[in-house]
């Protein structure tokens, strides 16, 4: 069955019809969450945050061309649309992410998660503007999606034929970075740095290194662990790695950028080489993703 079909989604979601669409297998153009940027065709993803409900935009939604809605609680408005409600819609969203994630495996796209204390973004649009300039066609989380929302998201956003999604992987309590690595299931581990990070819930730097290093456990078998500088935990990294998984470490020689790569600072130094490591991971030519630094 299709991904992206009412039936399907509400088979994921094991969700209840409060109003069905005439045809459950006719196919919709996604998911989104947010009536200001949403498309036509897309599902719209009614959320309750600390400051704002969704529910409370279904209107707005159905104007914006939503091919349905799917919500927690009954909606106030009268409508012929089709929505859709289950218990909870965040873990509506995470559930559809788990399925999507086979579909991005059959149609051949690699997931590449990249988790650590710091350089996660930075590293993160590197990975996607060389592997671009590369010539391979994939997708990125937009801004710093990398929570329990923003994870799912990123990975309902990918195309089953692209080559790759880059999906920043972030965490601020113990077990989150664990949580969503499950859901993402990387074909690519980066871990770029491990430091003192929301240390009021981690307590130390053991606490954080436990939480960063957990993605490990989730590569795919047969996976790529590219690893940054974080020297107290490169063993404790390699280990958890074991045989499953390929580890490779940014100060290879051939991963480095040239001279002239523009971003200032040791650091960056290294976000780049990780870069350049995921790059011929992924089969990038050198030439390529070399100069894309320039």
């Amino acid at each position: 069955m299709p991904f992206w079909t009412y039936q399907n989604l509400a088979d994921v979601t094991q969700g209840t019809w409060l109003v069905k669409h005439r045809d459950l297998q006719q196919q919709v153009t996604g998911l989104w969450h947010d009536t200001r940027d949403l498309k036509h065709g897309q599902a719209y993803l009614a959320i309750k945050g600390d400051n704002f409900d969704g529910h409370d935009f279904l209107d707005k939604a159905f104007d914006a061309g939503a091919a349905l809605a799917i919500v927690s609680a009954e909606p106030a408005i009268s409508t012929p649309s089709p929505i859709l409600k289950v218990d909870d819609t965040i873990v509506a969203l995470q559930d559809l992410a788990r399925a999507y994630r086979n579909e991005l495996k059959a149609g051949g796209c690699r997931v590449i998660g990249i988790a650590g204390s710091n350089g996660k973004t930075t590293t993160r649009h590197l990975i996607h503007h060389v592997l671009t300039h590369a010539g391979l066609t994939g997708t990125q989380s937009p801004k710093s999606f990398n929570n329990h929302l923003g994870v799912p998201l990123t990975l309902l956003s990918g195309k089953p034929q692209d080559d790759f999604v880059a999906c920043e992987i972030g965490t601020n309590h113990p077990g989150e970075i664990d949580f969503l690595s499950a859901i993402a299931r990387p074909d690519i581990a980066v871990i770029t740095s491990i430091g003192e990070e929301h240390l009021e819930f981690f307590k130390d730097l053991e606490g954080v290194a436990k939480d960063e290093l957990s993605i490990i456990h989730h590569v795919v078998n047969h996976g790529d662990l590219v690893l940054g500088e974080f020297r107290n935990w490169l063993n404790k990294a390699e280990e958890l790695a074991g045989t499953r998984i390929d580890v490779h470490r940014y100060i290879d020689d051939a991963n480095q950028p040239p001279p002239s790569f523009p971003l200032l600072g040791n650091h960056n130094q290294i976000n780049a080489a990780m870069t350049g490591a995921v790059a011929r991971l992924m089969g990038a030519r050198f030439p390529d993703w070399y100069e894309a630094f320039n």
